[in-house]
């Protein structure tokens, strides 16, 4: 790895850790939108960390596996003229080995369920991100006729415009790093299909507390939902039980992910 490689990996650490100040956020999100290479960086360092928070899960099922692979079961009719190596197991030992083998079973169903990052199918999450993903109501403040990056970038917000409200809303937070304005940016990303760059947004202000995690977690779990990631969806949906504005559909969404 040359020394630029190992800078890039380094800033975008810093980012998934949560390590950058402001400014610095703002400008690696700003890169990030604009460099391809980097964006492909960026989606294999998250899918790496994630293969490594879960490799204590992965490594248990292998180790099960391999201790039961080659056992077999005393049979209760007489096969001593059959030759081959066997390892036979009879008696009591019966009910303690398939139940051992039912575990094992019981951890593979379950471990299957939660590992890999894209288990959903990808019609069904679709369909069900397109009726639960609707705009955020436009309460950022600014005067009638303003020209602003601000108010250009709201005014195409509100018509639509996800495109044109992404390059507006971009360059003001360049300069402004303004976490309500930024939950619109990840908002219009995620409507323009751009949806790792709207999860790494979405993560760190849904980690925050202010009066806008709430709604960062809710379009969080639907960028999770639209990239197949059962999981990491389930996870965020299930802190907003009690929310008094996204409870209700969360807990509709976890009903139809069983």
């Amino acid at each position: 790895m040359d020394q630029i490689d190992e800078i890039v990996h380094i800033r975008i650490f810093q980012y998934l850790n949560g390590e950058l100040d402001e400014t610095g956020k703002s400008q690696f999100e700003k890169d990030l939108m604009q460099d391809k290479a980097l964006q492909e960086e960026f989606s294999l360092v998250r899918e790496l960390r994630f293969a490594h928070k879960n490799a204590a899960i992965i490594k248990a099922n292998q180790t099960i596996v391999e201790s039961v692979k080659d056992i077999r079961i005393q049979p209760d009719f007489d096969l001593s003229g059959i030759s081959g190596n066997r390892s036979w197991i009879s008696g009591k030992w019966k009910l303690l080995l398939l139940g051992g083998m039912a575990i094992a079973a019981l951890l593979l169903f379950f471990w299957q369920k939660q590992s890999p990052p894209n288990t959903l199918d990808k019609a069904m999450t679709d369909n069900l991100v397109a009726t639960k993903l609707q705009p955020l109501e436009n309460n950022i403040g600014y005067a009638p006729g303003e020209t602003s990056l601000l108010a250009l970038g709201m005014e195409a917000y509100d018509r639509k415009d996800y495109e044109e409200a992404v390059g507006y809303l971009a360059r003001y937070t360049e300069s402004t790093p303004d976490d309500h304005v930024r939950l619109y940016l990840a908002i219009c990303l995620l409507f323009e299909n751009r949806v790792e760059q709207a999860e790494a947004m979405l993560e760190d202000l849904a980690q925050k507390d202010n009066v806008f995690s709430q709604d960062a977690k809710w379009y969080l779990a639907l960028a999770y939902l639209k990239n197949g990631k059962a999981l990491e969806a389930k996870s965020v949906l299930k802190k907003l039980a009690n929310d008094t504005q996204h409870g209700s559909e969360a807990a509709r969404i976890l009903e139809e992910l069983r």
